[in-house]
């Protein structure tokens, strides 16, 4: 699966005291994130993404909020 998506988890500096307008800077200039992964779980809030799987362990998870995505794109389903 491929999908763009907005990733909400952008860390400030938390050891320093930042400036307003250095935060809203980052926010401005977040760019939309891609991720191809497997599918392994969904439900009505969430996609869970995994790089790779072998029986029911995954390695390399990616959890997207499903709000946050912008596209997806199934490119194969998955044969178990």
């Amino acid at each position: 699966m491929y999908i763009q998506w907005i990733d909400s988890g952008i860390s400030m500096a938390n050891n320093i005291w930042q400036p307003v307008e250095d935060c809203v800077d980052i926010i401005k200039n977040t760019s939309i994130t891609e991720t191809i992964g497997i599918k392994v779980y969904e439900d009505k809030n969430w996609i869970l993404l995994a790089q790779t799987i072998n029986d029911e362990q995954i390695r390399g998870a990616y959890a997207i909020y499903k709000k946050n995505i912008i596209k997806q794109t199934v490119l194969r389903t998955l044969e178990r």
